[in-house]
């Protein structure tokens, strides 16, 4: 159980503010104690039941678990519906994301590290400041779809400002972002800003 009964009974000791804070407080830290014991098959059930309870999903109406920190390491999500969870500054390493739709949903600073993001739905999904190293299945046009890739780790390494430097980073801006916008921004300013950081010192 997320919640114990002792649980209850100090919030509802609480005063009405704090109650709420208490509660999610405690199933947070009980959901990340339970999801490292767990094996990888497990923790995708773990994540798709508190996702369809709608508790990865912030709302002023009903409790809130962050998952900040948790160790999802190997989670198989294959095909799961997680569009606009937040799932920032979890651990996704070698995680089976493959046909999941994670549209509008929050990874940043999220470690995806040789994640399987096969034909996933990666629109407007926050991946500023993830880390994509050796991630596979990421095509180019899903890339495109994100919300924002600022300060990203890209799939070989680079950090995704540095990248957009290169001739390969630079093909793809201009393939699949130029014209769109990126980042809220409109499409000039963010070519603007792509030739700024294009520029070669003397």
């Amino acid at each position: 159980m997320l919640i114990k009964a002792t649980d209850q009974d100090k919030a509802q000791s609480a005063p009405l503010s704090n109650a709420a804070s208490i509660i999610e407080k405690v199933a947070r830290a009980r959901t990340l104690n339970v999801l490292e014991g767990l094996d990888q098959k497990r923790r995708g059930s773990i994540i798709r039941f508190l996702y369809d309870t709608g508790l990865l999903k912030e709302n002023p109406i009903h409790f809130f678990i962050s998952l900040k920190g948790a160790n999802l390491y190997g989670a198989h999500l294959r095909g799961a519906n997680l569009c606009k969870a937040d799932l920032s500054e979890t651990i996704l390493d070698e995680a089976d994301l493959s046909r999941t739709n994670l549209t509008g949903a929050s990874l940043r600073n999220t470690n995806l590290i040789g994640a399987d993001l096969s034909d996933a739905n990666l629109h407007e999904a926050d991946l500023s400041r993830a880390n994509l190293t050796d991630v596979k299945g990421a095509a180019e046009e899903q890339l495109a779809t994100c919300k924002s890739l600022k300060g990203a780790t890209m799939l070989y390494g680079q950090r995704y400002e540095d990248w957009l430097r290169t001739p390969e980073g630079e093909a793809w801006f201009n393939k699949w972002k130029k014209g769109r916008g990126e980042d809220g921004e409109n499409s000039s300013s963010t070519q603007r800003r792509l030739e700024r950081t294009s520029e070669k010192p003397d």
